[in-house]
């Protein structure tokens, strides 16, 4: 019986069938086909209730050759998949990620549809969740690492401006000064289009789990070690401030000599509040990309003998 990928294990008994070993047998089929006991990465247990997209940028472990698209694991497509470079990224099959190698270079990663697609879905609440890690360097300070493509590729770093109907609309995670990684949203504030940012200081080089949340009354970033929020009666989430400018989500977008480099494990978008409990539950459950790791069980069981 084939109980586990690449294992086959075969019992012989000699003459009788004890009921002894009928149960060991079934034990072991099930103890083979955990996830747990295989080592294999468990992502496909969180909860995908509310989920817009996933990205998972591990196309790489799957294909032979390096990708040209991200899929959208959702199956859903609302922002199509993701449309990657092969002089830009690069992957890699020990801890697999889309990694961003050089400070400049074409598009990165670029969604196939737009924001504008997305909006008949989203609620009063969302929940962005990352997995990544980033370094610190100068080159690399106030560099988006993703975003609905409120950054024009080249363009200088330019605070957020809820005003400007050109340029802005909708969010972007981008790293700041030393070891800060700010989140940017455009939400309502007493009915007016305004900018709110929140920052949490993280590790070098490190992946990092963070998740936004935001729903009436409040803005959250939740990360590995901090958090910050912004609890404001007066602020809202209203979709249709994400449709005055539509994009595409963009990953890491260059700068003509400068540009964020690091490695994106995760990208996904709810449209609800993730609680805090299954936000630490994710983060146990960890990328989607960790090397599963096969064991090759053996058993010598003797002959006319009860196991």
């Amino acid at each position: 019986m084939e109980v586990a990928s690449g294992t086959l294990i075969l019992i012989h008994h000699h003459h009788h069938h004890h009921p002894q070993m009928l149960v060991l047998f079934a034990l072991l089929t099930l103890l083979l086909r955990s996830p747990h006991a295989l080592g294999a990465s468990n992502f496909h247990l969180r909860n995908h209730t509310g989920l817009l997209f996933l990205y998972a940028f591990d196309e790489a472990q799957t294909l032979s050759s390096s990708p040209t698209y991200v899929r959208d694991r959702t199956g859903r497509g609302l922002m199509g998949n993701l449309t990657t470079s092969q002089t830009t990224v690069s992957w890699s099959s020990e801890r697999q990620g889309m990694r961003i190698p050089s400070h400049s270079g074409g598009v990165r990663a670029e969604s196939q549809l737009s924001s504008a697609d997305l909006l008949s879905s989203l609620t009063t609440d969302f929940t962005i969740e990352f997995f990544f890690s980033s370094p610190f360097n100068s080159a690399s300070q106030y560099k988006l690492i993703a975003g609905f493509g409120d950054w024009p590729a080249g363009a200088p770093f330019v605070p957020c401006n809820a005003s400007d109907e050109v340029s802005e609309g909708g969010w972007r995670l981008f790293s700041g000064i030393s070891s800060n990684i700010i989140f940017d949203g455009i939400f309502s504030v007493n009915g007016v289009p305004t900018c709110r940012s929140l920052a949490v200081s993280i590790s070098t080089n490190v992946i990092q789990h963070m998740v936004i949340r935001a729903r009436s009354g409040l803005f959250s970033l939740v990360s590995h070690t901090a958090s910050q929020s912004e609890p404001n009666p007066e602020l809202q989430f209203a979709p249709a401030l994400w449709s005055r400018h539509a994009a595409p989500l963009t990953i890491a977008n260059p700068h003509p000599t400068t540009g964020w480099t690091g490695t994106i494990y995760m990208i996904a978008m709810y449209n609800r509040i993730l609680p805090l409990d299954e936000v630490a539950a994710n983060v146990l459950l960890g990328p989607p990309n960790s090397v599963p790791a096969t064991f090759t069980p053996s058993l010598s069981i003797p002959e006319d003998s009860t196991t």
